[in-house]
């Protein structure tokens, strides 16, 4: 993300924050293009994007409306065809952000008689798919260079309508916190937060409700040097204490200005080294002719520095922010081993909790494991699953989820099978359900469930023909 970067949707969105009634055309260079129709705010209509309903098997006409009727029609519940239709539009318009040239435009008018308004706002559609556009490594690729940038509320926008991670934020970027302190302050939580904070403030940059405005680097005039008996400029007391509120919420090698050294070459003399030259720079001695609350404040800075050097003594904690550091310089997320142990422990609640046929219980526990562990392929698994099963997710979508989780061995390997196939046996579909038992039987076949699924399919008849 270049700064600043809006989307074509920004007069989608505005129109929708306010109330508007009329047609937002978005057109590619390319060719085609997308409309969305408003009335008081609310989508009633969209054209141009035919796979809207493809998750409950309506194949499209290019009208939501049409396409509502049909599947309807068809037997679908009506709920859960407009749950469909949100999460598919709103990885339409997300997906529209990153076409080259795209134009956007909102038209006052009237809309279509007789439609019926999707249940989800504008704002809240696009921050749901933004979840899944954006991983955390896209995230800390587009962030990196811009966190020292410093968050501003555009001119006339309000934090209304929006999701509570997206009101925080507008709220909090009336303060015009840095992007780096925001995401410091969201690290503290853990890195789940970080990276959702970090998405949401992306997402408010392309819709144009926030901007993020560059360090302003002012030339030094040339004047002639002062006397020396001339006190020295430096920051103030303010200054110096808000510079040691931030030491605090950073990791000790980013309070050392070490996080752009490559994390192989930092050993402890590179430590120290670092420290020397960070302290002397904000040493109490410095402001010895000083007020009483200059070397005070100076004293805080130097407290945090202090407590962050203390904090790499030990060669086992140098050794561990070095693995953080690495982490992140490769666009990873680092993980503890306490927390993935607690990630496998919460994974096994969530199976317990299935067993109890607790579907709920086991989704909301299978998410906690991923927010614990980002890179637990079992936790996606069993989020993916869960939430097909709740119907929170259409199953061509938790399928494709399913299917894209790179498994590293075939146990892992078998479990997805399995999972595919008991999602294909809800949806009635036994050809299916057949081949992904099968298959998870072919990787583990100690794998009793899947076993026992197979001969539940094998008592109910031979098998369809394949269409």
């Amino acid at each position: 993300m270049s700064v600043p970067v809006v989307s074509p949707l920004v007069e989608l969105v505005r129109a929708a924050r306010a109330r508007a009634t009329g047609r937002f055309t978005l057109a590619s260079p390319a060719g085609g293009g997308l409309t969305v129709d408003l009335q008081g705010g609310a989508v009633v209509e969209v054209g141009g994007a035919p796979g809207l309903l493809s998750g409950v098997g309506v194949s499209g006409s290019g009208s939501l409306q049409q396409d509502l009727g049909a599947a309807v029609g068809a037997g679908v519940g009506f709920d859960k065809a407009l749950g469909v239709a949100c999460e598919a539009l709103g990885r339409a318009l997300v997906a529209a952000v990153e076409i080259p040239g795209a134009q956007g435009g909102f038209t006052p008018g009237a809309s279509p008689a007789g439609a019926f308004p999707l249940p989800t706002s504008v704002t809240n559609l696009l921050s749901a798919a933004w979840r899944q556009h954006r991983g955390a490594e896209a995230l800390q690729r587009a962030l990196a260079p811009l966190q020292r940038h410093t968050v501003q509320l555009v001119e006339g926008q309000q934090a209304e309508g929006l999701d509570p991670t997206l009101t925080r934020l507008m709220q909090r970027a009336k303060s015009g916190p840095s992007v780096e302190e925001l995401l410091a302050e969201a690290a503290a939580k853990g890195p789940a937060r970080r990276d959702e904070v970090a998405r949401g403030v992306e997402l408010l940059v392309h819709l144009g409700l926030i901007s993020l405005v560059a360090p302003v680097k002012v030339a030094r005039p040339a004047v002639a040097a002062p006397a020396p008996t001339a006190a020295p400029a430096g920051p103030t007391p303010e200054e110096l204490l808000t510079l040691a509120r931030q030491l605090r919420v950073q990791s000790p090698l980013q309070a050392l200005g070490l996080t752009e050294t490559p994390a192989a070459e930092i050993t402890r003399e590179k430590v120290q080294s670092a420290f020397r030259a960070v302290a002397n720079r904000h040493h109490p001695d410095r402001y010895s002719g000083q007020s009483d609350a200059h070397r005070a404040a100076a004293m805080e800075v130097f407290a945090a520095l202090n407590e962050h050097s203390s904090a790499l003594a030990e060669p086992a904690a140098l050794q561990l922010e070095v693995e953080k550091l690495a982490c992140a310089q490769r666009g990873e997320v680092w993980v503890s081993e306490m927390d993935k142990e607690r990630a496998k422990v919460v994974i096994k609640r969530a199976l317990a909790a299935e067993q109890a046929r607790s579907f709920q219980n086991a989704r909301d526990l299978a998410q906690e494991a991923r927010a614990l562990h980002p890179g637990s392929l079992e936790g996606a698994l069993l989020s993916a699953y869960f939430r097909a099963v709740l119907k929170e997710l259409p199953l061509a979508d938790a399928l494709a989820l399913i299917d894209g989780l790179a498994m590293p061995n075939d146990r892992l390997r078998a479990e997805a099978a399995y999972r595919a196939g008991r999602l294909y046996s809800l949806a009635e579909r036994p050809n299916e359900a057949r081949a992904r038992f099968a298959r998870c039987v072919e990787l583990n076949p100690n794998h009793t469930d899947a076993q026992r699924e197979l001969r539940v399919l094998q008592r109910r008849g031979r098998p369809e023909p394949v269409k």
